[in-house]
């Protein structure tokens, strides 16, 4: 259960943490902790309210692509909550990259938290 916990806290604060490195990197010292907690905004609440639900339903079935999958879907729920909120040309333009980063968190979250645990998947057969 340990290993699910910290999967998804690094899924939840891998963007924004790389959203902070980036920043630091090219000099925006200032912005950087801002663009960072921007970030978040997204990535914390969907992960605590959509992405906790669809890992306990479908735990049992967790594997590389139902996680990604599941991932690119979180993104563009992402996608949904900016165009309902009123910048829809936005969420628009920038619906692949919300896919993109929901996969990759995906992928943290798998690699933390489902490969070789063997509590978590499809039952293994015993050999």
């Amino acid at each position: 259960m340990f290993r699910v916990v910290l999967g998804f806290v690094a899924a939840a604060l891998c963007f924004p943490a790389g959203v902070l490195v980036y920043a630091m990197c090219i000099g925006e010292w200032r912005w950087g902790p801002l663009f960072a907690s921007l970030a978040a905004v997204y990535t914390v609440p969907l992960t605590i309210l959509v992405a906790a639900p669809l890992f306990l339903l479908f735990r049992r079935h967790a594997s590389f692509l139902v996680c990604v999958g599941a991932g690119i879907a979180v993104g563009l729920i992402g996608v949904l909550l900016e165009a309902l909120l009123g910048s829809y040309g936005y969420a628009v333009a920038m619906a692949w990259k919300f896919a993109a980063v929901g996969a990759v968190s995906a992928s943290v979250f798998y690699f933390v938290a489902v490969f070789r645990n063997r509590f978590v998947g499809a039952p293994q057969a015993a050999t």
